[in-house]
């Protein structure tokens, strides 16, 4: 299993959040980076965004969606 942090933090809108991932150890031909965004509306998700803190660490599956 993959491991990615969160490697930023930024104003997404007006009052809204983005979360920007990157794969701690690369995997070879998978993405390095993720973001996810949410706005107060949504506050269960903006919630859990403002919880998050910079380069706190997740554990994730990888899948190769595409290939060049």
């Amino acid at each position: 299993m993959a491991k990615m942090r969160a490697i930023s933090m930024n104003r997404w809108g007006t009052n809204g959040i983005q979360v920007t991932y990157e794969v701690s150890a690369p995997v070879d031909g998978l993405s390095t980076n993720f973001s996810e965004a949410a706005m107060p509306e949504n506050s269960s998700e903006f919630a859990r965004l403002l919880a998050i803190r910079m380069y706190d660490e997740f554990d994730v599956d990888l899948k190769k969606v595409a290939t060049p």
